[in-house]
């Protein structure tokens, strides 16, 4: 899917990590299945590269969380759901969100995603500093599926695959991934 949305992709094992510069890539993007992986220092490493990172699901939960990054958007800050299920998402300030502009998305009403998929979502009862809420959990008003930490941290709480992707959520999700990319261009240029 990213490769034929104009994304070069280039998969490496996260027994790799430590061995890869990261600062040639404008985006990272750690999968879902990585979520037992031992990120402290290997989180460290692509830290370091300055790159803008895009967590997704579990993965991306236990990367940015408490044994990687330490982010607010992280394990233990969330919540989770590990049932099959449709999922939707409820855009955050959409008719002003940079963010829901770029996937031509203007009112708050929720989106299908997936047909089936489990997610992570970001406990957030009040604002915090540095945290943009993007799309938020239907059923529960303060759980987040898609935020953002800082100008380079995006989490994806979506655990499905693309084959069970809606094409809304497909959007979506490229979407997520451009705008992810962005963060890294835009500091670039500071």
């Amino acid at each position: 899917m990213l490769d034929a949305a104009g994304f070069k992709v280039e998969l490496i094992e996260s027994g790799m990590v430590k061995k890869v510069d990261f600062s040639k890539y404008e985006m990272v993007v750690i999968g879902n299945d990585t979520e037992r992986v031992e990120w402290r220092d290997l989180a460290a490493v692509v830290d370091k590269a300055g790159v803008s990172v895009l967590g997704l699901g579990e993965g991306g939960y236990a990367f940015f969380g408490r044994n990687g990054l330490n982010l607010a958007i992280g394990s233990p800050h969330g919540a989770h759901d590990s049932r099959s299920v449709e999922q939707s998402v409820v855009p955050v300030d959409a008719e002003k969100s940079p963010f829901w502009k770029a996937a031509e998305i203007s009112d708050g009403k929720a989106i299908p995603m997936f047909k089936l998929s489990g997610n992570v979502q970001i406990y957030v009862p009040r604002p915090l500093e540095q945290v943009v809420l993007l799309g938020r959990e239907e059923r529960s008003p303060d759980h987040y599926t898609i935020v953002r930490q800082g100008d380079r941290f995006v989490l994806w709480g979506y655990t499905g695959v693309p084959d069970d992707m809606t094409a809304e959520g497909r959007k979506i999700f490229l979407t997520t991934c451009r705008y992810t990319a962005n963060l890294a261009r835009a500091k670039a240029k500071d």
